[in-house]
């Protein structure tokens, strides 16, 4: 597999992978899982920055500015994310 199929490829899978863990850490912060709901809301964050630096990185790559989008994408599910896990945790986390 060449790099620039990988970084796109990784880079078009983790928004979206951000985004169903996000959808399955904020019922398990407001059930007050615990731990679980910390390690479900710590992953969507770190998908969220894989898909921030993915997507630059992509648009250096393949010299396509498209590829920002994703960065802009994933940036605002991140920032949404914290706001989200601040107002039901408490903190950033469960």
């Amino acid at each position: 597999m060449r790099g620039s199929e990988l970084v796109s490829r990784v880079g078009s899978y983790s928004l979206p992978l951000q985004c169903v863990l996000l959808c399955i850490a904020v019922p398990a912060i407001s059930f007050k899982l615990g731990p679980p709901a910390g390690w479900l809301f710590a992953a969507s964050l770190l998908a969220g920055a894989v898909a921030v630096l993915f997507g630059i990185l992509a648009s250096i790559v393949l010299r396509n500015a498209r590829w920002l989008a994703l960065s802009v994408a994933a940036a605002i599910v991140l920032f949404f994310s914290l706001l989200l896990g601040m107002s039901l945790g408490g903190n950033l986390g469960a």
